[in-house]
């Protein structure tokens, strides 16, 4: 059953920018999903919601989340909760992150989490497990990041433990266009690279893609700006798997 509940947790939501961007986004601002430091850069207090209904055309697989950022100060804090599963098989996530600048380019965060799986007829399970991101912008518009998932973690039970993911991103702000570029390894799987690009018209419409090895996908989206909301969708098409589509609102005043 741990192997279960291990292999359970590795999915992570990705918000419809990422999605639409291969997974990339740890360098790019307004990728706080991703990076815990990139907290630090919301101007104001906001809520962002999303779903993906089925994932590799699995709806066992499909997860909701919801967070809510506030600005206190030096400090920008969060809290997230994502609910996945079925009627045999349930996962929570729920999350508080913090982040803030401790130098003029340089965001650090940390983001603290218990997930918890539960399977019917056959109990659960419990574990706590700690994310940390750095950012550091060394030219306008040019950004590096870095980010290490599940560490300080404690295990579910007898020693199974969530599996460590690093990732390391460079990010480029040139106005209309952002492009991203990401490399993932988890200990479990081979190094992937990640790319990805945005590209905004009139500072209302954005149009996004990328690309992904190990094993190769595509993705693709667009996001929608009026006002005080953010609404985005995602399509991510596995060569094996299948599709997977995310949708999101996001509101901040």
């Amino acid at each position: 059953m741990c192997g279960t509940l291990r292999a359970g947790g590795d999915l992570r939501p990705h918000a419809p920018r990422s999605a639409a961007m291969a997974g990339t986004g740890i360098a790019l601002h307004g990728g706080h999903l991703l990076n815990p430091a990139l907290l630090a850069t919301v101007p104001s207090a906001g809520a962002v919601l999303q779903w993906t209904p089925s994932r590799f055309g699995l709806t066992e697989l499909g997860d909701a989340s919801a967070a809510w950022a506030q600005p206190f100060g030096a400090v920008t804090a969060r809290l997230s909760v994502q609910h996945s599963g079925f009627d045999a098989y349930h996962e929570l996530r729920t999350e508080a992150a913090a982040a803030g600048q401790v130098a003029p380019r340089l965001l650090l965060g940390a983001a603290a989490a218990m997930q918890h799986v539960s399977m019917a007829r056959y109990g659960g399970g419990a574990a706590w497990g700690m994310d940390i991101g750095a950012l550091l912008e060394f030219a306008p518009g040019l950004c590096c990041a870095a980010v290490a998932e599940n560490v300080l973690q404690l295990p579910f039970a007898e020693d199974e433990r969530m599996p460590v993911r690093l990732r390391m991103g460079m990010g480029w702000d040139a106005g209309a266009l952002r492009i991203a570029a990401d490399l993932e390894k988890e200990s479990r799987h081979a190094l992937m690279v990640r790319l990805g690009v945005e590209y905004v018209f009139e500072h209302c419409f954005f149009l996004r893609a990328g690309v992904g090895t190990a094993p190769g996908e595509g993705a693709g989206g667009f996001g929608v700006r009026a006002g005080c909301w953010d609404i985005g969708y995602a399509v991510a098409v596995h060569p094996d798997l299948g599709w997977t589509h995310t949708v999101g609102i996001g509101f901040q005043p």
